[in-house]
């Protein structure tokens, strides 16, 4: 008995292993997120797109660092936002939270205040490029800015926003009587 129990014991790490666990039990590594959903991968371009524009923002301005740092607050908050959200998805922790943290419409509305955010910024740091020390710097950072803003329009707009509405009418398909039941 003893050494079916010891047995147990040393296969078991092996096969918590293979199969991607931590453990702790929680934590599994699944990367079926990035390797099979469009918004897992989009979500990684958005990551490297968003990382690319806070790295090449210049450093020195002359006189409109205002604009200049409220392009970075807009970079780096997106980035650690997205990196949460890789990360919870990638350790399978996204079962585990609330329904209303993980809703469609929350999504809608983080992706659309990003995107409108990198509207803005971005618009600014190109306008105010030639005040910057390093000029190419500052216009290639605006325009990874801007390729940021597309993909958080397209996450929130065309994968967000439709599966909202697909539960939204599958709510209402669900409460809707048939009509050609008969009553009780």
């Amino acid at each position: 008995m003893d050494d079916a129990a010891n047995d147990d014991k040393t296969v078991r790490p092996e096969r918590d292993r293979r199969e991607g666990r931590c453990a702790f039990g929680v934590f599994r590594w699944d990367p079926s997120y990035v390797r099979d959903e469009w918004a897992g991968r989009l979500k990684v371009a958005e990551m490297i797109a968003t990382f690319l524009a806070g790295v090449i923002l210049p450093s020195l301005v002359y006189g409109h660092g205002g604009v200049f740092t409220f392009f970075d607050f807009v970079v780096w908050t997106s980035f650690i936002n997205i990196c949460i959200d890789l990360f919870l998805h990638l350790f399978s922790l996204w079962n585990h939270i609330m329904y209303i943290c993980r809703a469609p419409e929350v999504y809608v509305a983080l992706c659309a205040v990003a995107c409108f955010s990198f509207l803005l910024s971005s618009a600014l740091v190109a306008g105010y490029s030639n005040y910057s020390y390093g000029r190419t710097r500052a216009a290639v950072s605006a325009l990874f800015g801007f390729l940021s803003m597309c993909m958080f329009g397209v996450e929130a707009f065309f994968i967000h926003f439709q599966a909202y509405r697909r539960g939204k009418m599958q709510n209402v398909r669900q409460e809707e009587p048939d009509e050609f039941a008969e009553p009780v």
